[in-house]
């Protein structure tokens, strides 16, 4: 059984394909470092924000939101994000309750 890998390309060329995680990365490191916000729901507004400005710069709109909705949907990705997930939970009720 053999998939079919599909190519996303982006205006302004493969430099531009480094946009969406350069856009999390930085928005990550801003609002963790500078403002000290330290909630998950930051981790995943910026890699929401890098996902739309992605968005912005492919040249198939529909091939790019397909591509990023079916890896969204992979059985190993959502193992990580769900681990990810319990991690910052687990962390921030150890947080409260005053063992960190």
């Amino acid at each position: 059984m053999t998939s079919q890998v599909k190519t996303i390309s982006f205006r302004g060329g493969p430099f531009f394909s480094v946009i969406p995680i350069a856009a999390f990365l930085l928005i990550t490191v801003f609002v963790l470092l500078f403002k000290g916000v330290e909630q998950v729901e930051t981790m995943i507004l910026a890699a929401m924000a890098g996902i739309s400005l992605g968005l912005l710069f492919a040249r198939n709109m529909a091939e790019y939101s397909e591509s990023a909705f079916s890896l969204m949907a992979n059985r190993i990705a959502t193992v990580a994000v769900v681990c990810w997930l319990w991690a910052g939970a687990f962390s921030g009720i150890l947080a409260h309750s005053g063992l960190i």
